[in-house]
């Protein structure tokens, strides 16, 4: 009698899912996330509804990359196991080709690939030889700041590798840092400690010595730069729409010539938002500016459970989210991870 483990890659019995079955979007990864992203590649079923969505949102991106106008940003809707996290982070991932210490790649990692869909990361890569490169910034909106605005830039800093956390002022230093040509003499002084010198910049002198070491002109002695820098970022400024389109801007353009071709995941917007108007209005005005102020180059994508035209507080994001990716709430997970066995 043919049972179930017979036509599956794995046995059930044998095999537990290393993100207990919950798929979770984090770029840039840490090490146990990466660890995550390496077996939901590897198990990752790219056929269906998940390969047509990857390819329309590459190609509709790669149609508009580094032109002049707005960019089609995208909205996964999809019930709870409905697998839209699962489909962003894979997104994450192939977007740039997220390498793993034994040289694995997660564009290798996936068997099975469409033609269609490679073809379509192919010409992102050619893309972006041209253009800049490309970065990749995703997170669950609501596990960092609960304001919109410093939410998204907490996203967008961390895909640079900037500071981010509830205080905005550590990643305004750094950017001070690029500003002055001396943010990769201090980071490579700081070494490992530089996140935690950047955060104590008023309390301690470890980045005003290593500052001053890279750029002697910037202050007679470390005290009077210390009060200079306390002086200049006393307070945290409001975070403002204009706000983040500006620091956005410098980041994503330091120690580069141009902007990269860059992809930012805000997961579970729609739980985020909570049914309330200023939060939705909030969300609207930071996607409206992340799809027209790139210059072509970013490409926003958005997760919540309901379809926007289905849900009230959600229609008025319609006019900036043109690529819906619907998922049935059919388990995505369970075809992702347990693969048919071709030999049966």
């Amino acid at each position: 009698m043919l049972l179930n483990k017979d036509v599956l890659a794995r046995d059930p019995a044998d095999y537990r899912l290393a993100d207990g079955g919950v798929a979770k979007v984090s770029f840039p990864p840490d090490d146990d996330q990466k660890a995550i992203l390496r077996e939901q590649l590897q198990t990752f079923v790219c056929e269906g509804a998940y390969a047509e969505a990857l390819r329309r949102i590459l190609d509709t991106f790669n149609g508009v990359a580094g032109k002049r106008g707005d960019v089609p940003a995208v909205w996964i809707s999809g019930f709870y196991g409905s697998g839209k996290s699962l489909l962003a982070s894979m997104l994450g991932a192939l977007w740039c080709d997220l390498h793993f210490d034994d040289g694995a790649s997660a564009e290798g990692l996936v068997s099975g690939m469409p033609d269609d869909v490679k073809a379509a990361l192919k010409e992102l890569r050619t893309n972006a030889k041209r253009l800049g490169g490309l970065a990749v910034g995703g997170s669950t909106l609501g596990l960092g700041s609960p304001h919109p605005v410093k939410a998204a830039l907490e996203i967008i800093l961390r895909a640079v590798g900037f500071p981010a956390g509830a205080d905005l002022r550590p990643s305004l230093v750094a950017l001070w840092l690029a500003d002055q040509g001396i943010l990769d003499p201090v980071r490579a002084k700081l070494g490992a400690d530089f996140d935690t010198a950047l955060r104590a910049f008023l309390l301690e002198e470890r980045l005003a010595v290593a500052a001053l070491d890279a750029k002697l002109g910037l202050a007679p002695d470390v005290d009077t730069l210390m009060d200079r820098l306390g002086s200049q970022y006393q307070n945290e400024p409001e975070p403002t729409v204009e706000l983040l389109v500006d620091v956005a801007l410098k980041a994503l353009s330091v120690c580069r010539k141009e902007i990269p071709l860059t992809l930012i995941i805000l997961d579970e917007v729609q739980q985020f938002i909570r049914e309330d108007p200023n939060i939705s209005l909030a969300i609207q005005t930071i996607a409206e500016q992340l799809t027209s102020k790139f210059k072509g180059r970013l490409l926003l994508i958005c997760t919540g459970q309901s379809a926007l035209s289905d849900t009230a507080y959600l229609e008025k994001l319609l006019g900036r989210f043109s690529i819906p990716v619907p998922l049935t709430s059919s388990p995505w997970r369970v075809h992702a991870h347990w693969r048919g066995n071709p030999s049966i």
